[in-house]
């Protein structure tokens, strides 16, 4: 569905719905809902490829980096994580903490 309002919403916009949408998969895996693993996983997946991952300074917060990494593992999608940390080791791209 979101993949669809890429072209209706806004940057700042699909950013939102696309944190919306990995926030409510966040609860129902906390609920004990393990079925959203792979939903939450394809919102990743997406969100990279579109960059709404990223924050509205065009950076990728350290704990998403984490999270996005994690979720991508619980899959062994290990071709698909080495690819996005490559990506992401471009100067500036994740908030490292200091």
């Amino acid at each position: 569905m979101l993949k669809q309002l890429q072209n209706v919403l806004n940057y700042d916009e699909l950013r939102r719905a696309y944190q919306y949408a990995e926030n409510i998969c966040a609860l129902r895996i906390r609920h004990g809902n393990t079925d959203y693993w792979a939903q939450l996983f394809a919102l990743y997946q997406q969100g990279v490829a579109q960059h709404t991952l990223r924050n509205v300074n065009g950076v990728l917060p350290a704990a998403l980096f984490k999270n996005v990494v994690t979720v991508a593992l619980r899959f062994a999608a290990f071709d698909w994580v080495l690819g996005f940390v490559r990506e992401s080791d471009t100067p500036g791209y994740v908030a490292v903490r200091r």
